[in-house]
């Protein structure tokens, strides 16, 4: 928590309860949570001021805010984790943190061919797990197995 303080004191902002309780709800898992999965970690602090303190997280870089389909998804941001990105199953709703070098080494190339300096960059993948692919799931958004005729 010494590093949220000194992002908030450097902001001139005060490190509220709700602040607290919504960096720890976040802390504490390591898959990319949406609103109403962070409501139900924060039962002290209204969906409102959930809405309010991700915004002023994602302003001060405490976290990254990850658009998969048409959902919103939250995580902390370097340096509270280390930098990733994901594979996403679109039919068990699973974020898999992706950590790879060559991917990292892809942006910076682009960035320099097109005289462009990278300051953040988000990549998802979204296709289907290993474990839906073994259970025969072919229906999109499915948790049950399909049969086949």
């Amino acid at each position: 928590m010494d590093t949220l303080h000194d992002i908030f004191r450097r902001a001139d902002l005060r490190l509220t309860k709700s602040r607290c309780e919504v960096f720890t709800a976040l802390e504490s898992i390591d898959v990319p949570l949406t609103i109403a999965e962070i409501a139900k970690r924060c039962p002290n602090t209204n969906r409102t001021s959930i809405y309010r303190i991700l915004e002023t997280f994602h302003e001060l870089h405490v976290i990254n805010t990850i658009h998969i389909g048409w959902k919103v998804r939250y995580e902390l941001a370097e340096p509270f984790i280390t930098h990733h990105h994901h594979l996403y199953c679109t039919r068990c709703h699973n974020a898999e943190p992706l950590e790879t070098p060559e991917l990292e080494r892809l942006i910076a190339l682009i960035g320099q061919r097109h005289h462009f300096r990278v300051e953040r960059h988000h990549f998802e993948l979204e296709g289907v797990c290993q474990t839906c692919m073994a259970a025969g799931d072919t229906q999109p958004g499915s948790t049950e197995t399909t049969s086949q005729a």
